[in-house]
């Protein structure tokens, strides 16, 4: 035997279920104040990924153009700032 309720109890459940839904949402602090903040923390991440993305751009036509210097046999190594970087690391604190 199927008992089937009626559209209205149904419509209610939907309402009740989602005024629940609301009410937990003002609890924990939800509203338009939270998707303000939640929209401008989307819009800096979207920012710095476009930053980058275009720094990455930039690194691989640096070295494109290292290449083909290289490839030419126009490129000469600073031998000191070489001697540097095998000496010490980025705190500029002797490795050895």
């Amino acid at each position: 035997m199927d008992v089937k309720k009626p559209l209205h109890s149904i419509e209610h459940l939907d309402r009740t279920e989602q005024n629940r839904g609301n009410r937990a949402l003002r609890e924990k602090g939800g509203g338009p104040m939270d998707f303000a903040t939640e929209l401008a923390r989307c819009q800096e991440a979207s920012k710095q990924e476009h930053s980058k993305a275009a720094a990455e751009q930039e690194r691989a036509e640096r070295v494109q153009a290292l290449k083909q210097k290289v490839a030419k046999g126009m490129y000469r190594a600073d031998l000191h700032e070489v001697a540097r970087n095998l000496l010490f690391d980025d705190n500029s604190e002797p490795l050895l």
